[in-house]
């Protein structure tokens, strides 16, 4: 089902400022021969190289370090935008580059608080009573980097909403600290100085029927950078990338790689913006941080954007073996963000931030028969809404142009039934 956009959002274009360097050059040897969309290319290079340089590299925000691990979701108008093709290659590429890291840092399956812990956990000791002293019981992870790619981001987003799962949290305590504790009483896990990114797929109609109201606003999916993905061309019997171009450009980010550990080595990892870059951060920093839309879900998805832009900013400057953000290092981040802002306004516009509406709007995308006004009422809100209140929220999708309503006669009266409006 292809869902109606409820304005005239245009679909974003990636701006050529964004293929700098070396994460342009891979997009460029891929994406002609191949059916993946090249924003997608592009945001999973720039998120597994993130995660790939470990907690090396820092832009510092008043206290906070912010390191390159960035949670990026691709979501496509419908399961055919060839968002696992794109993944393909950058498993493709990275076994190049570290054949360990492939096999062993990049994981699926998030479902839980813990389990991410567990992936990342620190030394486990517990307390011998018999010898009076603490005794290692698991010798924990060395290497605290973990690419989560999760090709059915929808499993994660319904694990989330359930009853006492931490996922939720534990995820915002991986972007922001990488200093993730549970609570679990027989079972606690502590994991300090986790390098976590997040690498997520998902249909548009997926995201905007399992993203709840509390996760779309409590932060959660603000840490997230969402980007539309479609595919690029159809190739009836796919491409063919060139290997050893591929093992090119592996060994450059191997090199690129080795230089952002001889920065951290010389306590050189804090990089700042060069006078270009600066003035240019002066005049865009406003437009960031201030409202994007008249929908208040859109902006509070959107929230993070200055932050992400300087993430970014430091893993294009890493890449091109910078110890300073150059103006092109940020033009290049900043042309992402436009492509990540644009995405969020065209994936989201449909929801408006009236919860009533929303949570209306979210049931008759699953209903393939659509809803009457007494099962709206009963079903969605346990007769605990005003009909009043019901029906100025039915007006407000009829009049975004999302939903219509049709009269059904039955035992002689008739009914009217609420439906979803598709794009033809």
């Amino acid at each position: 089902m292809q869902i109606k956009n409820a304005v005239d959002t245009a679909y974003p274009s990636l701006a050529a400022e964004a293929l700098h360097g070396l994460a342009g050059d891979f997009v460029k040897a891929v994406e002609p021969n191949s059916e993946a969309d090249k924003a997608a290319l592009l945001l999973s290079f720039l998120t597994a190289f993130g995660n790939y340089i470990d907690r090396s590299c820092y832009f510092e925000i008043e206290a906070d370090k912010h390191y390159t691990n960035l949670f990026i979701t691709l979501v496509g108008n419908t399961a055919k935008a060839r968002k696992g093709t794109s993944f393909s290659y950058i498993r493709k590429l990275f076994s190049y580059v570290d054949e360990t890291y492939a096999l062993e840092n990049i994981k699926s399956g998030l479902s839980s608080g813990e389990g991410l812990a567990y992936h990342v956990r620190d030394e486990i000791a517990r307390y011998n009573s018999k010898t009076n002293d603490y005794e290692i019981i698991d010798e924990g992870i060395t290497d605290k980097r973990l690419l989560a790619y999760e090709s059915e981001f929808a499993s994660v987003l319904k694990a989330a909403t359930r009853d006492g799962n931490i996922l939720s949290a534990t995820l915002r305590q991986a972007w922001e600290s990488g200093n993730l504790r549970t609570l679990t009483k027989n079972n606690p896990v502590r994991a300090t100085g986790a390098h976590i990114s997040i690498l997520a797929h998902i249909t548009k109609e997926e995201l905007l029927r399992y993203l709840n109201e509390s996760e779309a606003t409590n932060g959660f999916a603000n840490r997230f950078l969402w980007a539309c993905v479609k595919r690029s061309k159809l190739l009836p019997l796919g491409g063919s990338v060139n290997e050893e171009e591929l093992k090119t450009i592996a060994l450059k980010v191997r090199q690129a790689a080795a230089y952002a550990k001889r920065l951290a080595a010389n306590s050189l990892n804090k990089l700042e913006l060069s006078s270009e870059a600066e003035a240019l951060w002066y005049r865009v920093y406003f437009e960031l941080e201030e409202e994007k839309t008249s929908s208040s879900l859109v902006n509070a998805i959107t929230q993070r954007l200055s932050t992400q832009a300087l993430k970014l900013a430091v893993i294009y400057a890493v890449l091109d073996m910078s110890s300073t953000i150059e103006l092109e290092h940020l033009q290049a981040a900043l042309a992402v963000i436009e492509y990540c802002e644009q995405s969020a306004k065209y994936i989201f516009s449909e929801l408006s931030g009236d919860v009533i509406a929303d949570k209306i709007y979210q049931a008759l995308l699953i209903s393939e028969s659509g809803l009457t006004k007494s099962e709206i009422s009963r079903e969605l809100f346990q007769r605990n809404i005003k009909k009043e209140r019901i029906d100025l929220a039915l007006a407000s999708l009829i009049a975004r142009d999302l939903i219509y309503s049709e009269k059904e006669e039955t035992d002689g009266r008739s009914i009217e039934r609420f439906k979803m409006k598709l794009e033809k």
